[in-house]
């Protein structure tokens, strides 16, 4: 499960007693950037924030919160209310006292009442399960189901404790199969979610999510499409320089340590061609070869787990591939020589011939590199394109500049038609659509920042 998976099951929340307009119009914000499931906040912000978001993201409310000893017709009138102004989700909480009092049919009458106000709207239902014996927390499963609510809601967050792995595995094994089940309070990082999200959780309820996402963002472009359970990839953004000749000694160890904490991953190693040199050369990383030299290369396969693969680049393309059926990947260098040279089928090559990969299950992914809008030619390096290939669908003329001509070369098409070729799947092929040289306040760009030595990293490691 990727990033943008586990974002889209979240609801976003910020209920603080002191929470402001201003912060609640940032967690709109964040929600809508993310694509989470929602946003959780306070009752009475409910109408500004359904009216700012204007249907972008659901407006997620309490009732009855945090402790559930209000009436149920104070419940229900919360509730009304909290649906006129724009809300399409609550989450209400139960009495406690009456579950301990074993009153279980008034639980599940006031449960129905609520359901009955909300009508289609996602009503569900916080048991605040720290509070709860096991034998409560079954019996609560069984009531929510038999009340028709759409999901048990393991805490509010404000109690002695918040969602724990063997409360949401117990859920999902009594719980109905139309109710689904919200893990909150204290999910505290991306392994965590993926854990709740993989016991059986469908929602999470949480604000640290998206602060990590956004942290990560800060430094790294996200691959999202490729990153899952199985695979870690990211690409560095400015200052972090990959450049070959700092990723080595004490400043190596440091960015690994950072990578590690960042990605909560800890890495067997990470491997990256001693040079790269624009060349054709793909190598296989074996677990002969791990800790050997690679000798001059542009490309690096391997079905190591825990073995990262890095590149270096400030224009030219990194390309990830990835085997999700054989567990696969490769990390490829290209430059407008590489793509000449068409590396990147070097590497389909490799796995499919060494690793016994289809094409067909083949993903790739074009990270941040100078594109078509930007990357300026002239007619020596056409006239090589055209040698190799009817070049005329990759390049546009440009401007006249010191009595020469101009090319504006798209080496991305040139390689995403190579690999359309090779007989990956078109919807298998994705790309940034960042240009590293219009996109320079970010990323390292060898031609805008004029000839810099610093270097973007890319990185792709099988989990």
């Amino acid at each position: 499960m990727n990033i943008k998976e586990i974002l889209s099951h979240c609801d976003h929340t910020l209920l603080r007693q002191d929470a402001a307009w201003q912060e609640i119009r940032e967690i709109c914000d964040d929600a809508v950037h993310c694509g989470t499931a929602s946003v959780c906040i306070p009752p009475s912000f409910v109408k500004p924030a359904a009216d700012y978001l204007q249907g972008r993201v659901p407006v997620c409310t309490v009732i009855g919160f945090p402790n559930g000893y209000m009436t149920t017709r104070t419940k229900a009138f919360e509730a009304k209310e909290a649906i006129e102004n724009g809300a399409s989700e609550i989450d209400m909480v139960i009495n406690i006292g009456w579950l301990k009092d074993r009153q279980y049919d008034r639980i599940e009458k006031e449960i129905r009442t609520l359901k009955a106000v909300c009508g289609e709207r996602i009503l569900k239902v916080i048991i605040e399960t720290c509070l709860l014996t096991e034998e409560e927390k079954v019996r609560m499963c069984g009531i929510v189901t038999a009340a028709g609510a759409d999901y048990i809601k393991t805490s509010t967050g404000f109690s002695t404790g918040g969602a724990t792995f063997a409360d949401v595995a117990l859920m999902a094994a009594h719980v109905g199969e139309r109710v689904r089940i919200k893990a909150a309070g204290g999910i505290g990082s991306l392994e965590d979610a993926r854990k709740f999200l993989e016991l059986g959780a469908d929602r999470l309820g949480t604000s640290r999510i998206v602060k990590i996402v956004k942290a990560l963002e800060e430094k790294y472009h996200l691959c999202q499409a490729l990153n899952d359970e199985k695979v870690l990839s990211f690409y560095t953004k400015k200052p972090i320089d990959l450049n070959g000749r700092i990723f080595t000694g004490k400043e190596r160890e440091e960015l690994i340590r950072q990578f590690e904490e960042d990605f909560e991953y800890s890495f067997r190693a990470i491997k990256a061609p001693d040079r790269q040199v624009h060349s054709d050369r793909v190598v296989a990383i074996t677990e002969e070869n791990l800790y050997e030299e690679t000798g001059p290369a542009d490309g690096l396969v391997t079905d190591l787990r825990g073995v990262a693969l890095k590149i270096s680049t400030a224009d030219c393309q990194s390309i990830f591939l990835y085997d999700p059926v054989r567990g696969v990947i490769a990390n490829v260098h290209s430059g407008w020589r590489g793509t000449l040279q068409r590396i990147v089928l070097r590497a389909v090559e490799m796995m499919t011939g060494r690793y016994g990969c289809r094409a067909e299950d083949i993903r790739a992914y074009f990270n941040p590199s100078i594109l078509g809008c930007s990357f300026e030619v002239e007619d020596d390096v056409i006239a090589m394109f055209y040698d190799k290939m009817d070049a005329a669908p990759y390049y546009k003329k440009d401007r006249i500049a010191d009595g020469r001509q101009k090319y504006l070369l798209d080496t991305v098409a040139v390689n995403r038609d190579a690999l359309l070729e090779a007989g990956l799947k078109k919807e298998h092929i994705m790309e940034s659509g960042i240009c590293t040289f219009c996109s320079h306040d970010e990323y390292y760009s060898y031609r805008a920042d004029g000839r810099t030595d610093g270097r973007n990293g890319s990185v792709i490691c099988l989990r």
